[in-house]
């Protein structure tokens, strides 16, 4: 082996067969790894109590004054929910597992989303705000009409107000947001747009009324 080149090492990966002690949950993580129950054999101090339930404490020998609480050893089983990994040398160990969070969920839902949409800036607002794709190209195609039918054409005034007349109200010009036909705005949902539509005062028509001319 040449001076200065370092030689590559295979790893190399046991076969998975769980901690020592372990019970299978039969249940793996997200990502398949099987999951597995250890209950090992732990101790903490904790205060020294009397039968009493009182302190226990540590007296002067000569004046009997308490100068120290006494602490003693306490047993338990830990229970611990994990899977086991390969570190690559033969050797697996344990990893400790717990369930995500309702936080952890609901962020990972919302990078998927936002990944789904192709990531950026723009992806975040529409998955913040609830609005799909469709939607989006319904509301610019609208306000692209929209444009168009206020931008001066060779063809007169007599064609753009003919072309205003095919709009039906409520129009949606933006998500959430209606034109009513006397002009106002609205931000809701259809639904509310239509019924404020619907309580809009109709003109009634005029019929027109010739003047009385003089007798002479």
């Amino acid at each position: 082996m040449a001076r200065g080149t370092l030689q590559q090492i295979e790893k190399v990966h046991p076969t998975l067969k769980g901690p020592d002690g372990g019970v299978p949950l039969g249940i793996t993580t997200p990502d398949g790894k099987p999951l597995w129950k250890v209950v090992r054999k732990r101790s903490r101090s904790v205060p020294e109590l009397d039968k009493n339930g009182e302190q226990v404490w540590k007296k002067h020998a000569t004046t009997g004054e308490q100068i120290l609480k006494k602490r003693k050893p306490e047993f338990y089983d830990e229970v611990l929910i994990g899977y086991e990994e390969s570190e690559g040398n033969g050797n697996a160990i344990f990893v400790q597992w717990s369930p995500p969070t309702a936080e952890e969920i609901k962020a990972k839902e919302r990078a998927d989303k936002i990944a789904a949409l192709g990531g950026g800036r723009l992806a975040e607002l529409m998955v913040d705000r609830g609005v799909s794709p469709e939607a989006l190209m319904d509301s610019l195609a609208g306000v692209k009409a929209e444009a168009k039918q206020e931008t001066p054409n060779a063809s007169g005034g007599e064609k753009k107000a003919a072309e205003a007349e095919t709009v039906e109200y409520p129009h949606m010009y933006a998500p959430g947001r209606w034109r009513m036909s006397n002009g106002t705005t609205l931000r809701g949902k259809r639904e509310e747009a239509e019924a404020a539509e619907a309580a809009l005062p109709k003109l009634e028509p005029v019929e027109p009324t010739l003047p009385v001319m003089p007798e002479f």
